[in-house]
């Protein structure tokens, strides 16, 4: 069992929500995880319960909500132990304490291995703490308290990272801080020194002139020593000041650092570019019209059951490639471009270097969805619960893989989307669970449940820590899978609308909305909504590569290209017919046409 309060109070077992009550039952079990292991006496518990004055009933309410959190919880969880109350759980099953512990052992290690440690830490944080307490004075101090120590540990994850020698990577992170917090002298002094060591001196000192100035305008305060010291010492091009090597068993460029430092400088000028920018559509006026970045020119004509090939430099369509019928889901690996033709119950194989179908097999079954790797294609069948892979030498069925999931029923050709990250396939099932199976062995090493991803639409996509699924299951959500935990980290909640494709992008996490003709944009360290950036009509297909989003609009027949930086739209490149899948490799974008 599993208590969670960095974020919305959730107790999960057998990676199962537990269903709690509402009001001041959860509010008790609030009451005694803040105080995990520790007896609450019944006086303080009623106090903190009944702010607005204590009925009469109140100890007899208070045993009934008692009885009902263990009949959720048991009993050798919720003790009776005088004068009051006790939850008693592990080490592990709080993610307090778990955040608790990763910091203290992170603050006496070497900074790679804080760096991993605090980036850890920070990922059990799935939002605000204790949100729906927020009104209640019991939960008000330690709200801060809470944020205070995240805050505390991002600094400290923020100065590893500088030990490090990732001064140029936490600039954006650290400006969204310091604009959030702008009497913390230490963000100040993080700041001004990863400007220092990126070359950007006289921003340094700009950024101490706007310490001080808000510090003298706003508290009456001049900067502290340490501030102060750190101006001179960027006056003097202070040796002590200049940039670490990174440590020889420092990974190049660690995994974790594009997810968690999610370039907040760009979220901002998200909000910027959406406010200014138009979207520029392109017109359809009796044949096809490519919009480049700059110009307007004749595209090539993409005839339906194709697909197109676009050039990234010029945005416009280089090639067209016919193929079998309804072509649906595309991936590409290396020289290989896989095609699913699920009405055909076919798969086409594609030359990229070559830009020509090479062979077309059948399937048989129900083909949904598809993904590749080194090892070939991998073929999600969703009514039989089953992924089979396909070879590329001579497209022979190689194997096929159970994944013990509930078979997904209709007639839907999308259906059950997979994705390839951590050394395994990751499927979803008509039951809302994602089975994560060994590549090597084919065996299931975990089933997920309660992930919100509907039968016929929805995607997952694989990020540098995180597994990430979309689906549209009641209300519009987003799903943040822990690879380590094999468990869920996190819920995002969108709209009531039709989420469908799903992309890991630099700096966030991009999610195509079929029902609002939308894209997102997720915050990986917020896990919240960043942004939408409005494209083409029924957009479904997504994918990242050079810099950008690319947006299959099945409506209009378009490609939307954004720019991941600025959010903007830079161009929207007409093929014709209903684009439906999309994938980018290093020379070209590739887009099914029916």
């Amino acid at each position: 069992m599993e208590f969670r309060i960095l974020g919305p109070l959730e107790v999960i077992e057998d990676d199962r929500p537990i269903q709690l009550g509402r009001g001041r039952e959860r509010a008790l079990l609030a009451l005694l995880l803040l105080r995990a292991n520790e007896v609450v006496s019944t006086d303080r518990l009623i106090e903190d319960l009944w702010r607005d004055g204590q009925p009469a009933t109140a100890p007899k309410a208070l045993q009934v909500y008692v009885s009902r959190l263990r009949k959720h919880l048991g009993a050798d969880v919720l003790e009776t132990r005088a004068p009051g109350y006790a939850v008693v759980v592990g080490p592990e099953q709080l993610d307090l304490t778990r955040f608790e512990r990763l910091v203290e052992e992170a603050r006496r290690a070497d900074p790679v291995d804080a760096a991993s440690k605090l980036r850890d830490a920070l990922l059990l944080w799935r939002g605000a703490p204790l949100a729906e307490f927020a009104d209640e004075p019991f939960a008000q101090t330690e709200i801060v308290r809470l944020e205070e120590l995240r805050l505390s540990a991002i600094e400290d994850r923020i100065d590893a990272d500088l030990a490090l020698g990732r001064h140029a990577e936490v600039v954006a992170e650290v400006e969204s801080l310091v604009s959030r917090n702008p009497y913390r002298e230490r963000l100040r002094r993080q700041l001004m020194l990863a400007l220092y060591r990126s070359g950007r001196q006289a921003d340094a000192l700009a950024a101490y002139q706007d310490a001080r100035r808000t510090l003298t305008d706003g508290l009456g305060l001049e900067p502290g020593e340490e501030l102060k010291r750190l101006e001179r010492q960027i006056l003097a091009h202070d040796d002590a000041l200049a940039a670490p090597a990174p440590p020889e068993h420092a990974a190049p460029d660690d995994a974790g650092v594009v997810e968690a430092a999610a370039r907040p400088r760009r979220r901002r000028r998200w909000a910027l570019a959406l406010a200014a920018a138009a979207v520029v559509l392109a017109t359809v006026v009796g044949g096809v019209v490519a919009a480049t970045r700059g110009s307007t020119a004749e595209a090539m004509v993409v005839k339906p059951s194709s697909v197109a090939v676009i050039d990234p430099e010029s945005n416009r369509v280089v090639a067209a490639i016919p193929v079998d019928d309804r072509p649906t889901q595309i991936a590409a690996y290396g020289d290989a471009i896989w095609v699913l033709h699920p009405d055909l119950r076919t798969l086409s194989l594609l030359s990229r270097s070559e830009r020509k179908v090479v062979r077309t097999v059948g399937l048989g079954g129900a083909p949904t969805a598809l993904v590749a790797d080194e090892h070939g294609a991998w073929v999600s069948d969703a009514r039989t619960a089953t992924v089979d892979l396909i070879e590329p030498e001579r497209l022979t069925h190689v194997r096929t893989i159970r994944t013990r999931g509930a078979p997904i029923r209709g007639p839907y050709p999308d259906a059950g989307p997979l994705a390839i990250g951590f050394d395994s396939l990751w499927v979803a099932s008509g039951d809302r669970t994602i089975s994560r199976i060994d590549i090597a062995t084919g065996r299931v090493i975990k089933r997920i449940r309660d992930v919100d991803v509907a039968a016929a639409y929805g995607g997952i996509a694989i990020g540098p820590n995180s597994v990430w699924v979309a689906g549209p299951v009641q209300d519009s959500m987003v799903t943040r899978i822990d690879p380590r935990r094999n468990a869920i980290a996190a819920k995002v909640f969108i709209q009531k609308f039709r989420l469908n494709g799903i992309a890991v992008g630099e700096s966030g996490i991009w999610v195509s909305d079929v029902g609002s003709d939308q894209v997102w944009m997720i915050d990986p360290v917020e896990n919240e909504p960043a942004g939408a950036t409005k494209v083409g009509f029924a957009p479904l297909g997504i994918a990242y590569g050079h810099g950008s989003i690319w947006v299959a609009n099945s409506g209009d027949g378009t490609v939307s290209r954004i720019d991941e930086a600025s959010g903007r739209i830079e161009g929207t490149i007409s093929v014709g017919g209903s684009p439906n899948g999309i994938a980018v490799t290093d020379d070209g974008v590739w887009v099914t046409v029916d």
